[in-house]
C-alpha cells in the first residue's frame, strides 16, 4: 500500500503543503476556519499519518511527554494517568508511560530511555527522596515535574495532595470522638517520605492531646506487628489509621479473618485510594484523594514550563476530602 503523504494531503484539498503543513504545527491563525477543516477531513479520508520524528527534527519538538509511575497496578496510578492524558489529548501532546515497578534502578532505566526519545518534558513519581539522585536531568536540561510526591532539596516543581494537613484534620475527628488510642499502620516498600508526612499530620495533633499515638509497621501478608499491638491492648477500642489505600484494604481483610469486629472491637479510617469506603459493610470513613485532579493539575503545569520556559519550582498541593461513615 503507498503511503499517503502531505503532497496528498495538499491535491486533496487544492491547497499548497505550506499550508498543510502550518496546519500540522498548529499555526491556525494563518488558515481560515473553511479551510482547517477541508485539510482535516482530507486527513481523515487519506489515513494520513504526520511523521512525528521528521517533526521534531524540524521544530526542535517532539510532542511527547515521558511519565514514570511508581507502581501502576493499583486504582490511584490509574485515575491519576487518566488525569494526565485527558489534558495531553486536548493539547497535541503524547504520552509515554513506564513503570517503575517500585524499583530504584529500573526508575533511572526508564528515565534515561525517555531522555533518548527526545521527549519535550518529564513527570516523574520519585522513589528516591533524596534530590542528587536525579541531578542527571538537571543536566540534560529537560523540564520536570514531580507528581505525588517532592525530593529534597526542591529543585523541580511538584504537585500533590495535601497530605499533612488532610491527616491533621483526620486527628481532629477522632480527638472529638473522644479516642484515646491511634495506631498508625505503614508498611513496608511504600512511599516513605509521604507517609511520614501524613503520620506528622496525626502527630501534630496527638502530641497535644491525651490520644496516644502508635507506630506499627507490617509486611503486606504479615499483619502480626498489628496482633501483638492489639493483643497488648486494654481499655476503650484503639483507631488504626491505614497510611494508604491498598494498606486499608489488607488491614480490614486481616481484621475480618481474626474476627476482629469493626468499630466495637477496633475503629478503623486512612486513606482510601480505591473509593470502596461506602461499598463495604460498615462504610469505611477516609481520606479520599483526588488523583484525577492531580494529574490534571500536572499535565498542565508540565506543559506551562515547557512553553514558558519557566524555572519556578512551584509546589501545589490539591486538597483532599474526609467521608466520613461507621468505621469511626
Amino acid at each position: 500500500m503507498t503511503k499517503v503523504t502531505i503532497t496528498d494531503v495538499a491535491n486533496e484539498v487544492g491547497i499548497s503543503k505550506t499550508t498543510v503543513s502550518r496546519y500540522l504545527n498548529g499555526q491556525y491563525n494563518r488558515i481560515n476556519i473553511n479551510t482547517q477543516h477541508a485539510i482535516q477531513e482530507a486527513i481523515d479520508a487519506l489515513g494520513y499519518v504526520p511523521n512525528q520524528q521528521a517533526r521534531s527534527l524540524k521544530l526542535k519538538e517532539s510532542h511527547l511527554i515521558g511519565l514514570v509511575i511508581a507502581d501502576m497496578a493499583n486504582t490511584y496510578s490509574s485515575h491519576l494517568i487518566s488525569g494526565i492524558q485527558n489534558v495531553f489529548r486536548q493539547q497535541g501532546y503524547s504520552l509515554m508511560i513506564f513503570d517503575s515497578a517500585n524499583v530504584v534502578a529500573q526508575e533511572k532505566h526508564a528515565l534515561n530511555q525517555l531522555l533518548a526519545a527526545n521527549v519535550d518534558g518529564l513527570i516523574l513519581q520519585p522513589l528516591v527522596k533524596n534530590s542528587d539522585q536525579y541531578q542527571f536531568l538537571s543536566e540534560r536540561n529537560v523540564p520536570v515535574v514531580l507528581v505525588d510526591r517532592q525530593t529534597e532539596p526542591q529543585i523541580w516543581p511538584s504537585v500533590t495532595s495535601d497530605n499533612f494537613n488532610a491527616s491533621k484534620n483526620m486527628a481532629k475527628i477522632l480527638l472529638d470522638k473522644q479516642y484515646k488510642q491511634v495506631i498508625f499502620l505503614d508498611s513496608y516498600g511504600e512511599n516513605p517520605w509521604t507517609n511520614q508526612l501524613r503520620y506528622d499530620g496525626i502527630a501534630s495533633i496527638t502530641s497535644r492531646s491525651n490520644m496516644a499515638l502508635t507506630y506499627v509497621q507490617v509486611e503486606m501478608a504479615d499483619f502480626s506487628p498489628l496482633a501483638t499491638v492489639l493483643d497488648a491492648h486494654s481499655g476503650p477500642a484503639p483507631v488504626i489509621f491505614a497510611a494508604n489505600g491498598e494498606l486499608l484494604l489488607k488491614c480490614l481483610s486481616w481484621l475480618k479473618s481474626r474476627e476482629i469486629a469493626v468499630p466495637t472491637d477496633v475503629a478503623v479510617t486512612g486513606y482510601d485510594d480505591s473509593t470502596l469506603g461506602d461499598l463495604i459493610t460498615p462504610g469505611i470513613t477516609g481520606v479520599v484523594q483526588n488523583p484525577q485532579v492531580l494529574g490534571e493539575t500536572t499535565a498542565n503545569s508540565i506543559l506551562n514550563h515547557i512553553k514558558q520556559q519557566s524555572n519556578i519550582v512551584d509546589q501545589i498541593e490539591i486538597p483532599s476530602q474526609i467521608i466520613e461513615r461507621a468505621s469511626c
